[in-house]
């Protein structure tokens, strides 16, 4: 409760700093002048920032004037001004507006400094260009300081209601949420930190791309989150890339569970109970049994019966589940049915939720937690796009000849001027032939190049949530110039698009974005005759949800794709790491949906992730890509379910 009203007093008075310096603006503007617009950022979402993280900040702006205007803002990091994040938003007349900002901290940030300067400053486009508008006290640029976090592990709850569905929460069953939570991540985290849980009941989440980027666990304890699509869209990518959900079936509805996971967890609600006394049987992996322990007090609890058609079913009572968990992408979500006070016992975790604890508490199991660095799976696609461009190095034939001969003509030269004791000649030769050399490399480099036209090639990773009308979408783009070019790269709503060598460019790079949420980078020229990449990362609809039901049959593996339309597949294969990959076929047969079959012969070889002997060139380079994609299970983008590629 205490982290709760702490909460709500900072937030209020961030406000009220705000509000206080925006109108120290407005009422130092000089009587004969037009009242100017002013804006400002600060601190807002998740408000937890890490060395190479993305998260969001609020724009906040204010009109006093009697007419509409649009305002640009910019930002940046560690007091280095040539990675810019800049927004453009339009103030009504006489009006405030708050909207979101995306910034990245620059991954050589230590986080040992605990904090990062965030300077940021109006800008206004007048006859000169471009120029800095003055703050409350008279300077171009306001600076304050963003707390940095690595090592910590993040927790959000929401118990806000949305009406139609769900049921409403209580203050006592807040509290009761708020104390279970404290007691399960202290039971098992030790953090140098004391950070409050993130209370995200009172707001949208941030509509910005990767907003939820530095959370390690979502508490869902409301079905708050059904009234807002585009943090719906925000919370299932971020489950899926390795993020863990907590969904209280005692406060979230069935619709909560189907909008952010489709068919993926089926369960069914029976009844409501309320209990006074029950026994939790807690399943044990290493002693291949269960352990029990009962639970008794004086006020029940109520339990939530259902049918639960899942594997991983950790804890039950009377034999109904309590506590079960289901895999989603790289992430996982555990539901429970009892409701929070029954996971304590006089206050402390029982064994039950200490259990459950130790697997939820923990950092989130993304691709950049794995490795180390941020890993896009369209990374793995650079060889094939390299291929379609046709840009590549001479051979080390071309090389070696030129080398060799320049070898030859000095041997030839030596031998030849010793014999007539003129040796002093080779100091002219030898400085004339390495020149001759060169040029003659420079001028086979140049020829490779320029016999390249300016090319973009793109490649994708499309990866279909089961039955959700929306899809994933991991894209990279080779950019290839002759000649230096501004490419000016432009993404539309919900699109984050990162340019390779942002980080300790030469002169000014910015990324602005609009009030429609497109964005676009200004000042990040191409260079000439060199390969440069774009990584992008989306979410796309889909007419109709994309989805393969099948059975294993004498023949094998036999399913029913729906969905799938007009769309052509090849050597698709079946994943289930780390069992080897199966070579499946898909055949379609009139207007009915396509088959996907595959046998126990089709079975691949470790490491083999194309069907045949002999493959082609674009085989090959798939081939590749996928071994680079699922070199080791902890590492795959698709997670630890099975999964169909094609």
């Amino acid at each position: 409760m205490q982290s709760t009203i702490l909460s709500v007093t900072l937030r209020s008075l961030c406000g009220l700093i705000t509000a206080a310096i925006l109108m120290a603006e407005v009422r130092g503007q000089d009587p004969a002048e037009p009242p100017a617009a002013v804006v400002g950022v600060t601190p807002a979402g998740i408000q937890r920032f890490s060395p190479g993280g993305w998260s969001s900040i609020a724009v906040n702006g204010s009109n006093p004037a009697d007419s509409d205007c649009e305002v640009t803002v910019s930002v940046y990091l560690d007091d280095d001004p040539s990675l810019q994040f800049s927004k453009r938003l339009w103030l009504p007349a006489g009006g405030r507006r708050t909207t979101w900002l995306p910034i990245r901290i620059p991954e050589n940030t230590s986080v040992e400094r605990r904090q990062v300067t965030l300077s940021s400053m109006r800008l206004m486009e007048s006859e000169r260009g471009e120029e800095f508008a003055k703050n409350a006290v008279g300077m171009p640029i306001t600076k304050r300081s963003l707390m940095l976090t690595e090592e910590e592990i993040n927790t959000a709850v929401m118990f806000g209601h949305y009406e139609g569905e769900g049921v409403d929460l209580s203050q006592e069953a807040i509290d009761d949420i708020y104390r279970t939570v404290h007691a399960g991540r202290d039971d098992v985290l030790e953090s140098s930190l004391d950070l409050n849980l993130i209370d995200l009941s009172t707001n949208f989440l941030p509509p910005t791309p990767r907003a939820l980027d530095e959370l390690d666990q979502i508490v869902l304890a409301s079905d708050q989150i059904l009234r807002d699509s585009a943090g719906l869209t925000q919370l299932r990518e971020w489950l899926y890339d390795g993020g863990r959900v907590w969904i209280m079936l005692d406060h979230v509805g069935e619709g909560v569970v189907r909008a952010l996971a489709g068919d993926a967890i089926g369960h069914t609600e029976v009844d409501r109970v309320a209990l006074n006394d029950f026994q939790i049987e807690t399943l044990d992996v290493l002693a291949a049994g269960s352990t029990a322990e009962q639970w008794s007090s004086e006020s029940p609890v109520e339990m939530v019966r259902v049918l639960a058609d899942v594997e991983d079913v950790t804890c039950r009572v009377d034999g109904w589940p309590a506590a079960f968990w289901q895999p989603f992408g790289r992430g996982e979500i555990l539901l429970t049915t009892v409701a929070a006070r029954g996971w304590l016992q006089d206050g402390r975790p029982t064994q039950a939720f200490h259990r459950l604890s130790t697997r939820f508490f923990d950092h989130r199991n993304s691709l950049a937690t794995v490795t180390g660095t941020p890993l896009q799976p369209s990374a793995a696609m650079t060889p094939i796009l390299e291929h379609q461009i046709g840009y590549s190095i001479p051979s080390r034939i071309w090389a070696g000849a030129v080398l060799g001969v320049n070898a030859l003509v000095i041997l030839a030269a030596g031998c030849w001027w010793t014999r007539r004791r003129q040796l002093e000649r080779l100091a002219v030769l030898i400085p004339i032939s390495a020149i001759a050399s060169a040029v003659v490399l420079m001028q086979v480099g140049n020829r490779q190049v320029k016999s390249v036209p300016s090319t973009m090639a793109t490649g994708q990773i499309v990866r279909v949530y089961d039955s959700i009308d929306e899809a994933k979408v991991s894209t990279i783009r080779a950019i290839y110039s002759q000649n230096t070019a501004d490419v000016g790269l432009v993404s539309d709503y919900g699109t984050m698009t990162l340019p390779s060598g942002i980080d300790g460019s030469d002169g000014t790079t910015r990324i602005r974005w609009d009030d429609s949420g497109k964005s676009q980078w200004q000042g990040s020229p191409q260079p000439p005759g060199v390969v440069r990449y774009a990584h992008s990362e989306s979410n796309i609809p889909l007419a109709t949800p994309i989805t393969a039901r099948g059975t294993f049959n004498e023949r094998g593996f036999q399913a029913r794709i729906q969905g799938l339309g007009s769309r052509g597949c090849e050597d698709a294969i079946i994943i289930a790491q780390p069992s080897p990959a199966t070579a499946a076929t898909i055949k379609r047969q009139g207007d009915s949906p396509p088959e996907l079959t595959g046998t126990i012969a089709s079975v691949l070889a470790p490491d083999q992730f194309v069907a045949g002997a002999l493959l082609s060139d674009v085989q090959q380079l798939r081939q590749q890509a996928l071994r680079q994609m699922l070199a080791s299970p902890s590492q795959s983008p698709f997670g630890s379910e099975p999964s169909v590629l094609a």
